[in-house]
């Protein structure tokens, strides 16, 4: 594959995934691209501001849509623009359904026509739905939330134009991704930040389960998408660490990397949400056999790295 740096453009480019991508293909050189709404960029990425060509459209828009992506001619495309249910969000079942599927309907529609080497699209663990056994790309899925089946159904849009129109388009999905730039109504960024400040927190279930990845490994994965050199068909690839951790368990680590003396407390340990599973684990060995992308930083060393960053960050980032 050729060292020459590759036109990338980035939807989404504002969001706790999508920014940690953007700093990383700055800093390897790349010519970046992003779409935003916003007035501003977000505040992940206004130190690296200058680096990055800025357009400004809703992805719901297809004539701007059509418009940018003529402009730009990307090489790599990384969509990871969505309306969901964390940060705070709460959008009407149809507006979700919008962002996340006719958002890319528009892209893959505007990009028809240009010979772009690979689209990398994001979906969610929460295609899956409840599962009792580590979760693999060929399940069935029967997500049994509005914004799963939204991302379910693009994906499988992804997949079909993929098959379609021969165009190399993969489909990521990051299973509970932590890690700095995070934002703080996230489990693991708001007991670190509470720990850190001193302050209490009230907490949901400690018996809920997530798979965590790092965010330096989720970036790898689609790093790794861009640079191979296999023409994907509409893949999927489940990114993760492979390993079920109790919430619970996860604060108390926290707790005691900070030594924190905060008071904390549970308040649905009697319940259990619709949308929880008993267990959440993903089988990763389809990402290592044919990516060849594994996590290769341990849960461990990636909470460290994540305290290291709010202890540094904590006054930039208090109210954020």
């Amino acid at each position: 594959m050729s060292n020459i740096p590759h036109v990338s453009l980035v939807t989404g480019a504002g969001g706790f995934i999508g920014a940690n991508l953007v700093r990383r293909l700055v800093g390897q050189g790349e010519y970046v691209h992003v779409i935003i709404r916003a007035d501003k960029p977000s505040w992940r990425l206004l130190d690296i501001a200058d680096k990055i060509v800025w357009h400004k459209a809703d992805l719901r828009d297809d004539d701007a849509v059509h418009a940018i992506t003529h402009k730009v001619r990307p090489e790599v495309i990384y969509h990871l623009a969505t309306a969901g249910v964390y940060a705070g969000a709460h959008v009407s079942d149809s507006e979700m359904i919008e962002n996340n599927i006719l958002s890319l309907i528009n892209l893959l529609d505007a990009l028809s026509d240009l010979d772009y080497r690979c689209f990398i699209n994001t979906g969610s663990s929460a295609e899956y739905g409840q599962k009792q056994v580590p979760m693999h790309e060929d399940d069935i899925c029967e997500p049994v939330t509005v914004y799963g089946i939204s991302k379910l159904a693009a994906t499988h849009y992804a997949r079909l134009i993929a098959q379609k129109e021969s165009k190399s388009i993969v489909t990521l999905r990051p299973f509970s991704p932590y890690g700095p730039y995070d934002d703080e109504s996230r489990l693991i960024s708001y007991a670190i930040a509470h720990a850190l400040r001193g302050e209490s927190l009230t907490l949901g279930n400690s018996q809920s389960v997530r798979d965590f990845v790092y965010i330096d490994d989720v970036v790898d994965a689609y790093i790794q998408c861009a640079k191979n050199e296999i023409k994907f068909n509409g893949e999927i690839f489940n990114i993760a660490g492979g390993k079920e951790y109790s919430v619970g368990a996860v604060v108390e680590k926290i707790f005691e990397k900070t030594k924190s003396l905060s008071m904390h407390s549970w308040k649905n340990d009697s319940a259990k949400r619709a949308w929880e599973s008993s267990h959440w684990q993903a089988d990763i060995s389809k990402a290592k056999n044919i990516l060849n992308w594994e996590p290769k930083i341990s849960f461990n060393n990636g909470l460290d790295e994540t305290i290291k960053w709010f202890q540094k960050n904590l006054p930039f980032y208090k109210g954020i």
